[in-house]
């Protein structure tokens, strides 16, 4: 849009190519000025990767239970519990924000995207439980149906 030299804001941009690879402070609205003040460089933190309900919980994961050697950032894993003798699936389809990377032996820190109301959940379960992180398939993959698993059903069932 055409502007008044006198209405140019100090600092205003006038070339798109000045905010390649920069995300804005704030909402954008119809008609602003777009100023370098409005904008930082782009970055990967994951504050910036999370917005309204979701949250990013970092939990503790050992190489047995969360497949740390094949596990990366961007993959989905539905997240187990073992609590009371028993082990349930906790979350199904959880995005997993940032991870150790391939070749991760002994344990790692592993932060996952859940929603606010989970958070809890998740923190209790890594407090009080063993979690286990399973690697869904990056495309095509069906809903995991809730399950328990204690020792009685483990003797009933069958793979499949």
């Amino acid at each position: 849009a055409s502007i008044a030299q006198e209405d140019v804001k100090e600092g205003a941009l006038s070339d798109p190519a000045a905010i390649v690879n920069r995300v804005a402070y704030a909402d954008i609205y119809p008609g602003q000025q777009f100023t370098v003040a409005d904008f930082s460089e782009a970055t990967t933190a994951i504050p910036t990767r999370i917005t309204g309900p979701e949250r990013g919980i970092s939990v503790a994961i050992d190489s047995a239970h969360g497949s740390l050697a094949h596990l990366g950032t961007g993959n989905y894993v539905d997240v187990y519990v073992g609590l009371a003798g028993s082990i349930r699936l906790l979350i199904p389809n959880v995005l997993v924000l940032s991870a150790p990377g391939a070749g991760g032996e002994g344990g790692a820190n592993v932060v996952l995207q859940v929603k606010s109301a989970d958070a809890p959940r998740v923190a209790y379960a890594a407090d009080n439980g063993q979690l286990w992180l399973v690697l869904r398939p990056q495309i095509g993959a069906s809903p995991t149906k809730p399950a328990v698993v204690n020792g009685a059903k483990l003797n009933a069932t069958k793979g499949g």
